[in-house]
């Protein structure tokens, strides 16, 4: 583990036993106090770049815009549920993302919904994701109006008999601090088992900001063993919804779905590079597999060929019959796996997730919430 990955693990273990000031050393209380202060600084900086973000952006496309996001650092499941909007929508969508993680230094169509012209090792893993599982159009950049821009512009020159593969709405991944677009529908995603953290916002916390009230709607994910009572009195009067993520596939080499029983007497590897990584360890194990060796890399890990080798050794030198990582990790390791002879026998299976609300009440009354802006 590099030195950017140990700081990351610290703080992220800190900020969470800063809650209880009992559990921190002396010289810990200091640096968070003095971290307290820094936050400050912070808040004030976040509301004057705000302010100005407001009045230079809010710009209208010839799209209806959805924004997915969050208050917090780290993975509330934003690109799941994204997938969960282009999927059940009744219209055509398309995504825009920040791209993460990717080399990208100017805005680009990245798939046309047919054919994806770049590498996730380019365009980021969770839009080279989306754009292989749904089969729509994702354009990476930092300005989301020029990506909007270059959507329309692309839809423009399409043939008359393509025109009806044409989105009308947008998701906006990871865009609640966004405001270059004018958004129609806003939802904010809060986990449930921490919605707001320790209360605090950067660096004395993994908050982003605290206003929730710019939300159309709230929903609250990871929410199945959570007390839909305490959660809703933080909630305002904003409407609000519970959901949970949930295993939907195994797929042996990302593939062919496995029947999960015939893994339950192997000892499994699991490794991830994800904002979440202890929630992917409980997926596995809800599944009664054995989860003998755990490995945890950053968000938006960028694995190399000696990265993946080490892995592959470690199934070997733990005694572990198979290896299960997720969607997000496999389409940055596949390039590597390619160049191993006969890889295609490796057992490497991919967990795949989903979002779902907690009944079938919310989902049609979600659904029909944001069906409402068309």
């Amino acid at each position: 583990m590099n030195l950017k990955s140990k700081l990351i693990s610290y703080f992220s273990n800190f900020w969470d036993r800063s809650k209880n000031s009992n559990t921190l050393s002396f010289l810990e209380k200091i640096l968070f106090i003095f971290l307290c202060i820094l936050e400050k600084i912070y808040l004030i900086s976040f509301k004057l770049v705000s302010y100005f973000k407001k009045k230079s952006g809010n710009k209208k496309v010839n799209f209806k815009v959805i924004s997915v996001g969050n208050i917090s650092v780290g993975g509330t499941g934003k690109s799941v549920f994204a997938q969960f909007l282009i999927k059940n929508l009744k219209q055509n969508g398309a995504v825009i993302s920040r791209g993460y993680g990717s080399n990208l230094k100017n805005n680009l169509i990245v798939s046309d919904g047919n054919k994806i012209f770049y590498p996730a090792t380019v365009i980021g893993d969770e839009p080279f994701m989306i754009a292989d599982k749904l089969k729509v159009p994702v354009i990476v950049g930092k300005d989301r109006f020029k990506s909007a821009t270059i959507l329309e512009n692309h839809f423009k020159k399409i043939s008359l008999n393509e025109k009806d593969k044409s989105p009308s709405f947008i998701v906006l991944d990871d865009s609640y601090q966004n405001f270059s677009l004018k958004k129609d529908f806003e939802i904010l995603l809060l986990d449930a088992r921490k919605p707001f953290e320790n209360g605090h916002c950067l660096p004395a916390g993994k908050l982003r900001e605290k206003d929730i009230s710019r939300a159309d709607a709230i929903v609250f994910t990871h929410a199945n063993n959570e007390s839909s009572e305490e959660l809703l009195s933080n909630s305002s009067s904003l409407p609000v919804f519970y959901g949970k993520h949930k295993v939907s596939n195994l797929l042996h080499l990302n593939k062919k779905n496995v029947d999960i029983k015939n893994l339950l007497s192997k000892k499994v590897l699991a490794f991830a590079g994800i904002g979440n990584f202890s929630y992917f360890l409980q997926s596995v194990k809800d599944l009664n597999l054995n989860v003998t060796k755990e490995i945890e890399y950053p968000d938006h890990y960028k694995f190399s060929e000696q990265d993946l080798k080490s892995i592959l050794n470690s199934l070997k030198e733990d005694n572990c019959d198979c290896v299960i990582t997720t969607s997000k990790d496999w389409v940055k390791i596949l390039p590597l796996l390619e160049k191993i002879k006969n890889w295609q026998a490796l057992p490497i299976y991919v967990l795949e997730i989903e979002f779902a609300f907690l009944t079938n009440s919310e989902r049609i009354r979600f659904l029909g919430l944001v069906e409402s802006i068309f």
